[in-house]
């Protein structure tokens, strides 16, 4: 809660702050509220609350681009993993999908739904981000099939050997007329997507994207593309010819 030039933060963000961070009086905490960032320092701390004065405020802005983010559920706390490295790379949203080859079912998924969207404020406001990206229930494949990509789909997929993500997306950046994007990437779980589930998805305009020679892990893999996806929208790295020269 913000009041005037003070901040006073409880509930999970307190835990991270108090706890993992141990913050204590009179040290500097940034913290972000809406569109901007806070440089406080630390007055307060207790088990219910953390108060401090702010002392300097600077603008954020998103980027133009929306990126997100679409995974086969993986295994254990990968998820939450996932979670933490896609906000601090600018994803927009989450979609957790329930695929063949997923270990992790979706009623699983429905009780982590809390811990999953505190993850994400966390993250945010380490990153420094100006909004919290949105952490979806998760979905069975046939419901996910079903929609229509929010802007250009991709489907990552470790088979795919003659599309390359990054010449992918930055060529499809340069004829943007606006600068802006908005760009839906999906990542199989253990084991990757089945052939049938790539073909279910092509059919409705995605389109396949690999990542290089190496089988990533579904968590690294997640990395990955959206460092690159975010590098490609936002002019970061140069176009490659087949022949693997800069343009």
């Amino acid at each position: 809660m913000r009041e005037g030039d003070q901040v006073t933060v409880t509930g999970p963000l307190l835990r991270h702050l108090a706890a993992a961070l141990r913050l204590r009086v009179d040290e500097v905490v940034y913290l972000v509220d809406a569109s901007e960032r806070l440089e406080c320092r630390v007055t307060v701390v207790s088990k219910s609350e953390l108060v401090a004065k702010i002392q300097n405020i600077t603008p954020l802005v998103e980027p133009p681009y929306r990126i997100t983010l679409a995974i086969g559920t993986p295994k254990g706390k990968k998820l939450e993993e996932v979670v933490k490295r896609a906000v601090e790379l600018g994803v927009h949203r989450i979609r957790p999908v329930v695929t063949e080859r997923s270990v992790a079912r979706a009623k699983e998924g429905r009780n982590r739904g809390e811990r999953l969207s505190a993850i994400a404020l966390e993250a945010a406001q380490q990153s420094g981000r100006a909004s919290v990206p949105q952490v979806d229930e998760p979905v069975t494949f046939d419901r996910f099939a079903a929609e229509a990509p929010e802007g250009l789909g991709v489907v990552l997929w470790e088979l795919e050997s003659d599309n390359a993500l990054l010449p992918l997306l930055q060529n499809r950046h340069t004829n943007c007329s606006n600068g802006s994007e908005h760009l839906t990437l999906l990542v199989g779980p253990e084991g990757g997507l089945a052939l049938e589930e790539v073909a279910r998805l092509t059919d409705i305009g995605y389109l396949r994207a690999g990542l290089g020679p190496t089988i990533l892990r579904t968590e690294t893999a997640c990395v990955a593309a959206l460092a690159v996806a975010a590098a490609a929208l936002s002019g970061g790295a140069p176009v490659l010819t087949p022949q693997g020269q800069g343009l």
